[in-house]
């Protein structure tokens, strides 16, 4: 799961995250959480490994290593490899939006 920060929210406009939150836009919500979702149980070790990456969603990712760490489709990854029931999660400091939901909303 790469889960964005609260400050990762904010960054949205507001206009777009209002209208995501529309019942009319339910769709493109689901599409946009999905992309923030990958296939089993990755770790930040297996990153520089899979790129690029498939999500849920369909879409896929680019994983980059720089100097400051990974950073996904543009988004820095803040926190790695916290362990929860049902996969691991990774906070990352950006909203990533798949082309579908860009163009929709």
């Amino acid at each position: 799961i790469l889960a964005p920060s609260n400050l990762a929210f904010t960054r949205l406009s507001e206009t777009k995250f209002t209208a995501l939150l529309k019942p009319e836009n339910k769709e493109n919500l689901a599409e946009m959480i999905k992309y923030h979702l990958l296939f089993g149980k990755i770790t930040a070790a297996d990153m520089s490994e899979l790129t690029p990456v498939k999500t849920v969603q369909g879409q896929q990712l680019q994983i980059t290593l720089t100097d400051f760490g990974y950073k996904i489709n543009g988004a820095f990854l803040q926190s790695r490899n916290i362990e929860a029931a049902n996969g691991i999660v990774h906070v990352i400091n950006k909203v990533l939006t798949p082309a579908i939901v860009t163009r929709a909303v």
